[in-house]
């Protein structure tokens, strides 16, 4: 694979040279020529624009409706995603990029001070020193500035030579351009985008209509002996001192733009992690709630359709089963029930449901104290680690800045520039100032959840929405289970009316019977005053089986201890 590349490259090579030698000089040998023909790419210009119109075409036709149908996926599916992505970014990353650009800026600016000074401190006498004692240093300085100036002329001169070969070379170039330029241009077209097209008149410019301005960097070196010169030590001092001077005050400049900076950004940064926090929060509660809400909701509908099937029971029909001789039930459609319906258990159907809805709701409560208190936890482990970071920012800084002032103090001893020492231990006592009540207002930032707080807020007026239905739906229940009972207690009453009148009437022809037989008709009406007390005392022994099984059957009837029951109960 090495072997077959180095073939290629020498081919390429050797091809491009052949190009070149005929294109500049013309005359060139006929096999030479013969090659330089055939390698030559706006040789097969017609070919491959005969062979683009007829790609053209197939796309069109087969390509270009599969081409539309992306297109349309990928503005309705893509795109959205990417917008959120570009918003993020330029919400999150692009400041933090900004940021550390200037913070790269004042960087440099502070190293290349730093290097200044240390060339002016050491480098310059050090190579003042050297020349004074190895004079051939100067003579290499002036042969190693001539071969600069002379490597400079040349590539002068090559650039130019370049520039002026650089039209001819486009010029060849724009015959088999033009046929691709055009295919994609029309395939652009077919994805609905905007193209600028270039004709070939400007593809194919004169050489001579182009203006090309040309700028030369000329760099002249001088001898080191003429920059530095040993004797002039207070020259050289006075520089040293104006270049402390001037590097003190953009070290100065740099930290309290730096000190600005990060007084400004750590509120932002807070805010901005505790909205991150929020939304991470948001996002792992919220289907927690909605299950709890669909649950309750269930718990409900599962409540209310027991309490009515309960109800639709209440009005049921007693039987007596011959093969165990108790008492049976059916409800109106002939089914038979597990168990009689009652105003106790009625009542305790109603209990049930009140205390497991009541449950669930004080558990969704307990749910969202939670969650608050979580929040409210987090984020003072937040703003904990925050002012701690920026407190260690700060002591650092501070003290830093601090014995490099002191350090400022004992090194400069002009003391003409002592008013400026004082400006610049004020500036920092400010500045220091500054940053603690930075610190303070970080301590006492308010954090506002609005995602979160909306969210809860909703939940807790969904679940009064639906502590006040369950309350107002189980009163209705209850009125309904009410006139239910009154309706069957009626009824029950009607019956035990109806079957008296006829165990009444069945004695009064009992008695007539027994009288007529014993040819006594007269007493019939002595006795008649007497016959409903006789009837009374002798109708236990007409009872039918007990109403429920549970009850005595000495009671009396069913339908009497009903009554009596239902005189001595409060309503459901």
């Amino acid at each position: 694979m090495r072997a077959i590349s180095k073939l290629f490259v020498f081919t390429v090579l050797v091809l491009g040279s052949l190009q070149y030698y005929c294109g500049r000089y013309g005359a060139c040998p006929a096999q030479i020529a013969v090659i330089s023909h055939y390698t030559w790419p706006c040789t097969y210009a017609p070919a491959v624009r005969d062979k683009l119109g007829k790609a053209s075409e197939w796309y069109g036709a087969n390509a270009a409706p599969h081409v539309s149908v992306a297109s349309g996926w990928m503005q309705g599916k893509v795109m959205p995603h990417l917008t959120k992505v570009s918003q993020w970014t330029e919400k999150h990353v692009q400041p933090r990029m900004r940021q550390a650009g200037a913070d790269a800026i004042v960087t440099a600016r502070v190293a290349w001070n730093v290097v200044q000074q240390y060339q002016r401190r050491h480098v310059v006498p050090l190579t003042g020193r050297l020349l004074a004692k190895c004079p051939c240093l100067e003579r290499w300085a002036e042969q190693a500035a001539r071969g600069w100036q002379w490597l400079c002329k040349h590539a002068r001169a090559l650039a130019t030579a370049v520039q002026q070969q650089y039209p001819a070379f486009v010029a060849h170039m724009g015959g088999i351009w033009e046929p691709l330029h055009g295919a994609y241009n029309r395939i652009y077209l077919d994805l609905g985008r905007p193209v600028q097209e270039k004709t070939s008149e400007d593809a194919s410019a004169a050489p001579g209509g182009t203006q090309y301005i040309t700028s030369t960097i000329t760099m002249t070196m001088t001898s080191l002996d003429e920059l530095v010169t040993v004797t002039a030590e207070d020259g050289l001092s006075d520089v040293v001192e104006a270049s402390f001077k001037d590097l003190v005050a953009d070290e100065f400049s740099a930290w309290q733009q730096a000190i600005e900076r990060k007084a400004d950004s750590v509120l932002q940064a807070f805010t901005e992690e505790v909205g991150e926090f929020e939304m991470q929060q948001h996002e792992a509660v919220a289907p927690k709630f909605r299950a709890l809400l669909k649950h309750i909701s269930a718990k409900s509908q599962e409540h209310y359709a027991k309490i009515n099937q309960a109800i639709r029971d209440i009005n049921s029909t007693m039987e007596l089963d011959p093969a165990t001789n108790q008492t049976i039930w059916f409800d109106a459609h002939g089914t038979q029930l597990h168990q009689y319906i009652t105003r106790p258990l009625m009542r305790e159907y109603f209990s049930q449901a009140n205390d497991e809805l009541a449950n669930i709701t004080n558990h969704i409560r307990a749910e969202l104290r939670e969650v608050v208190d979580s929040v409210n936890g987090q984020v003072d482990v937040i703003r904990q680690e925050h002012i701690e970071v920026y407190e260690e920012w700060a002591d650092v800084m501070v003290s830093e800045w601090s014995r490099r002032m002191a350090y400022i103090d004992v090194v400069d001893r002009d003391l003409e520039a002592e008013a400026e020492r004082n400006r610049n231990w004020k500036r920092f006592l400010k500045l220091k100032k500054r940053v603690i009540k930075v610190r303070d207002q970080l301590l006492e930032h308010p954090v506002k959840f609005n995602q979160l707080e909306t969210f809860l807020k909703e939940i807790q007026s969904t679940l009064r929405i639906l502590a006040q239905e369950n309350g107002e739906y189980l009163y209705i229940l209850r009125s309904k289970a009410n006139l239910s009972f009154q309706e069957r207690e009626k009824n029950d009453r009607l019956r035990e009316q109806h079957e008296q009148e006829a165990r009444e009437m069945t004695l009064r022809e009992q008695l007539s019977t027994e009288l007529a037989a014993n040819g006594t008709e007269v007493i019939i009406d002595t006795f008649e005053v007497d016959l409903d007390q006789l009837l009374r005392s002798n109708s236990t022994s007409w009872s039918v089986p007990p109403a429920d099984a549970r009850a005595e059957p000495a009671s009396g009837s069913p339908i009497q201890q009903a009554a009596s029951e239902a005189a001595q109960q409060p309503s459901v």
